[in-house]
């Protein structure tokens, strides 16, 4: 890695200094970066800017040289977008290494024009070097995420379509259990309850059986998390913010439910009610 290689994409340098600028001298001691996760998982967060690491890699009849570390830098994604931070060592080189460099451009404007001016100036200086496989990183990261978004997308529609059926079934549900208690109702109506106390009864009654299942339902999610962090990046399987929208959905369905069945119980006649039963 050449000095710069990385500051064009914003890569943040949390201790040290980038690569320094080297020469084509083989014998000076070796420069190296490494990442916030091989920071933590081999020094425990420690200061290692001027420490030295073996460079396996690079052994010779002397023995196994030493790499001193010149700076740490954030936790870059490096693997799948997906997958958790690995400890990297990043080996700072020369610029321009043979046969195939890699380049990173930070440039303003339109990215073919942007392209074709990179091609000019590399055949300008050296016209036997070709430049393929450029694109711009918006591209590439499209290219990347294509795969995660269209599971996230399924995903989401699957939800979707629980949610909805989840809904329905559960308005049916309490409103059935609630409509099998008119005889409960007209009972109670008939020793002079209020219609306002049979509602608050009903709806607190409700509430207390989806509470639960809401609590249960949080239960298994918390155990299927490790599947689902397969599935979605970027937030966690117990998103706050998702499942406290899912429950509310439920609370809203079941109390509407409840409201709607046992206000229609309160308006019929008591003794009709219990009659009819």
């Amino acid at each position: 890695m050449s000095p710069g290689y990385l500051q064009p994409i914003h890569a943040p340098l949390l201790a040290g200094a980038w690569c320094p600028e080297l020469r084509t001298d083989f014998s000076a001691p070796k420069k190296v970066m490494v990442n916030r996760r091989f920071v933590d998982l081999y020094a425990r967060g420690a200061n290692v800017v001027g420490r030295h690491l073996r460079w396996p890699d690079m052994a010779s009849a002397a023995g196994t040289p030493q790499a001193e570390i010149v700076g740490v830098i954030g936790n870059i994604k490096e693997d799948a977008v997906g997958a958790p931070a690995y400890p990297y060592v990043y080996g700072c080189a020369i610029g321009g290494g043979w046969p195939d460099s890699e380049y990173v451009v930070r440039a303003s404007g339109e990215p073919r024009a942007v392209l074709q001016s990179i091609r000019d100036l590399v055949h300008r200086i050296d016209s036997s070097r070709a430049v393929f496989g450029a694109r711009p990183l918006d591209a590439y990261l499209d290219t990347v995420l294509d795969r995660p978004r269209s599971n996230a997308q399924l995903l989401a529609l699957f939800a979707f379509a629980a949610m909805t059926l989840a809904a329905l079934g559960l308005y049916g549900l309490v409103a059935n259990m609630v409509s099998a208690r008119r005889r409960e109702i007209g009972v109670r109506m008939a020793l002079g309850a209020q219609p306002a106390q049979i509602v608050r009864t009903m709806v607190g009654g409700v509430g207390v059986l989806i509470g639960a299942g809401i609590a249960a339902g949080a239960g298994v999610m918390a155990v299927a998390q490790a599947l689902l962090r397969a599935v979605v990046f970027g937030i966690t399987p117990l998103d706050g913010a998702s499942l406290c929208a899912a429950a509310g959905l439920l609370v809203v369905v079941s109390g509407l439910a409840a409201l709607v069945a046992a206000r229609r119980a309160t308006a019929v006649n008591p003794m009709e009610a219990i009659r009819a039963e």
